[in-house]
């Protein structure tokens, strides 16, 4: 899959962004996206470099970790796994390094003590997971790294205990399998102190029950499983996400239920409800935050509700686009425009919009501002001219999944995992942001903006581009092109990094492009591509291309894009009066004849000669007292044979860095 990555990535946005006809409008577009104010929302940069398991969102972490009987036998140990099928107890400070395996009636009890997972814990068949009076600290670096897994009867409990996970969610998932042969696990937190830490929770699958109390800042509830239930009491700060399972409708009416009001006694789902089997129940808690999670042929109602959470997890396949979608938003009477189900909102306001695309789903963003966006499957998105503010996650993409970001401003994360496929264009990241690359994950950038350096692990592949023509520009001068082109990647990554070349076309006539470079292998970061001599070109737009070269799993392959320029007319007066002594040769690689093109400020003797590789002068093209002006010359290479050779302009006591040029017959 990876040996055609170039075309496939290339292929789509062209595909996706024929409207754009020209590379001066991606360049007025990338202009505007320059202009957007920086924001700090987002997460703290890391001090360490943990190589641990990563998902996107508690969703992708439940469904990864066996929502199916069939998929909880793909579970795998890894050397260094911590696997307990009997009693162990431990009563002092230990640390552990890897993954927590819990199975066939094995119990971990853990009292008095520190303990410091740098992993995931899995509670399986009846197995129990407890911890009382203790500091539990998981951590992590970024967002989802760790996690609980409880399944298959087995129980998760902490008590009287501080946790510690750096301030960065942690994935819980509770479940039985959808299909109904496992049943459901179990998690208790009791007086759990949770200052660094906050937790996602999803309930979802067969006779699963979270029970919650006396905990401070109790995290974030996702309720979707069947015969599932969820009690919270005298609790505060928590986020429940009231789930709206494929083909069932409801009502929530917040008069009750808004944000800091105290809720004495709250239960759900209620007589307006069709076709939800689940049940939570909240007691006595304060800093309720509602939200709610619609799957597809869903119909809800909202009503007097301030501040909710719209997420929405589409499955079905659909191809559609979504648009005008804007946090924070209050709406009087409108009904959302989600394709697959009916959110209709009275009188209520969203402070985020949260959506998740699985399965074979293709559905694009377009002029929108949203709070999370996570891709699994194989599921395919576009985000145009939109903006994901964080206000309620991230983005992220996992499995198989593709995603193209066009003028696209983020103030979060960018988590890339899985053999996902992306490419952002002219996408600004903005604060603390990171873009996080794992396991096989590749990614394409052309002129995106990083706030923050790239995260890399594993197999992931982050392949850097930009195009920065000056402006202004003028004819019979020496253009800068700035730019990027180099490669960043994981420690077992498949891709190298070949090398790149520019050329350019008037923009009157992009079939044929004639080389500025040759291909030039040492990678540049932000820095200058190479000098583009204008000399002998008219006034005008031109297309000023830069072709990638890479290779991976021993196939080597390439792509490009275009930024365009326009130069302007400027005389050999003017060019004088900037005193400066200029020297050209164009084009660099040459099967005939080359013109070499220098400026003089002031009257100078000079002396202009060819060198070839071996440093042996084998031509001395012009020489003598010149006064100020332009010059052009050209030396033909008919009688000498192919190779790399040297120009070199000496003018009174100065010696001009050399030119190369390349001859081919």
């Amino acid at each position: 899959m990876k040996e055609r990555i170039a075309m496939i990535f290339i292929t789509f946005l062209f595909v996706l962004f024929g409207g754009i006809t020209n590379a001066n409008q991606l360049d007025v577009l990338h202009r505007g996206i320059e202009q957007y104010a920086s924001k700090t929302i987002g997460l703290k940069a890391p001090e360490t470099k943990l190589n641990m398991p990563v998902h996107t969102s508690p969703f992708a972490f439940i469904k990864q970790m066996a929502l199916n009987s069939k998929d909880l036998a793909g579970l795998k140990f890894k050397k260094g796994d911590w696997v307990i099928n009997s009693s162990f107890l431990i009563t002092h400070d230990t640390t552990i390094n890897n993954d927590i395996f819990l199975i066939g009636n094995g119990q971990l009890i853990v009292r008095g003590c520190s303990l410091c997972v740098k992993g995931c814990i899995y509670s399986t068949q009846n197995s129990l997971f407890s911890i009382d009076s203790c500091t539990l600290i998981m951590p992590q670096e970024y967002v989802y790294q760790f996690g609980f897994l409880s399944i298959d009867s087995s129980k998760i409990e902490i008590k009287h205990s501080t946790l510690n996970s750096s301030n960065l969610p942690l994935g819980a998932g509770i479940g039985g399998s959808l299909d109904k042969t496992l049943t459901g696990g179990s998690l208790v937190f009791d007086s759990v102190h949770m200052d660094n830490s906050f937790v996602s929770f999803g309930i979802m699958g067969h006779n699963s029950k979270i029970n919650v109390r006396h905990t401070n800042r109790a995290g974030e509830f996702v309720i979707m499983g069947d015969s599932a239930s969820v009690h919270i009491s005298h609790s505060d700060s928590i986020i429940v996400w009231v789930g709206f399972p494929r083909g069932s409708s409801g009502k929530l009416y917040g008069d009750s239920l808004n944000a800091n009001k105290w809720i004495n006694h709250f239960a759900y789902p209620d007589t307006t409800c069709k076709r939800i089997n689940y049940s939570f129940v909240l007691d006595s808690l304060t800093g309720l935050r509602l939200g709610t999670m619609t799957m597809d042929s869903t119909n809800v109602d909202l009503y007097n509700i301030d501040g909710i959470f719209a997420g929405n997890i589409f499955e079905i396949p659909l191809n559609d686009t979504i648009t005008g979608l804007v946090d924070y938003s209050k709406y009087s009477d409108f009904t959302a425009p989600l394709p697959g189900r009916t959110y209709h909102l009275v009188n209520s306001s969203v402070n985020a919009w949260n959506l998740y695309f699985n399965a074979g789903t293709q559905l694009s963003i377009k002029g929108s501002i949203f709070g999370e966006c996570i891709l699994s499957d194989s599921a395919k998105s576009t985000f145009t001219n939109v903006t994901c503010d964080g206000a309620a996650g991230h983005i992220g993409t996992s499995s198989d999944s593709l995603l193209v970001c066009f003028l696209t401003t983020l103030y979060t994360d960018a988590v890339m995992d899985g053999s996902s496929m992306s490419m952002m264009v002219l996408t600004s990241m903005s604060g603390n942001g990171h873009l996080i690359a794992r396991n096989m994950a590749t990614v394409v950038l052309y002129n995106t903006i990083l706030a923050n350096p790239i995260m890399i692990y594993d197999s992931a592949t982050v392949l850097v581009s930009a195009l920065y023509p000056s402006s202004p520009a003028y004819t019979n001068d020496s253009i800068s092109i700035r730019g990027s082109a180099n490669m960043v990647k994981g420690p077992s990554s498949h891709f190298n990094f070949e090398g790149y070349r520019i050329e350019y076309a008037s923009a009157n006539n992009t079939s044929t492009f004639f080389p500025i470079t040759g291909k030039i292998t040492i990678p540049v970061d932000n820095g200058e591509l190479c000098k583009f001599s204008t000399y002998g070109l008219n006034s005008g737009t031109y297309v000023i291309r830069l072709w990638y070269f890479f290779s991976t799993f021993g196939t080597n392959d390439s792509f490009k894009f275009d930024n365009s320029i326009y130069l302007n007319r400027q005389n050999v007066a003017e060019n004088t009066k900037r005193k400066r002594l200029l020297f050209f040769v164009s084009p660099g690689v040459f099967n005939k004849e080359i013109s070499i093109n220098y400026v003089i400020p002031n009257p100078v003797k000079i002396d202009l000669s060819v060198y070839n590789i071996s440093g042996e002068k084998v031509a001395t093209i012009d020489k003598g007292m010149k006064n100020a002006g332009e010059y052009t010359v050209k030396w033909n290479g008919k009688k000498f044979a192919n190779g790399t050779y040297f120009c070199e302009l000496k003018a009174g006591d100065k010696i001009l860095p050399v030119r190369k040029m390349v001859l081919l017959k």
